[in-house]
């Protein structure tokens, strides 16, 4: 498994939830405030969190659906978790 940076905000709700649901399905993740990395957000054409880095390759997660869909599509997630 690859290294998974999840950049938040503390008052973001959809924040907690894609942290949430990656800890309780034992994923291991590093979350980062996006304010600290927000230069670096912006020059990779990101203002809206959160953002999710996969080996770094960055995705906007607006929902658990694109959460579910990204962990399937790297295999760490089976195609009937949810």
């Amino acid at each position: 498994m690859g290294r998974i940076i999840v950049y938040t905000l503390p008052h973001c709700q959809i924040c907690k939830v894609i942290c949430n649901s990656l800890r309780q399905l034992g994923i291991p993740f590093e979350e980062r405030n996006a304010l600290d990395y927000a230069p670096f957000l912006k020059a990779n054409g990101f203002s809206s969190v959160p953002i999710v880095q996969f080996d770094g390759e960055l995705h906007y997660v607006s929902s658990m659906t694109a959460l579910m869909f990204l962990l399937r599509e790297r295999g760490l997630l089976a195609r009937d978790e949810t």
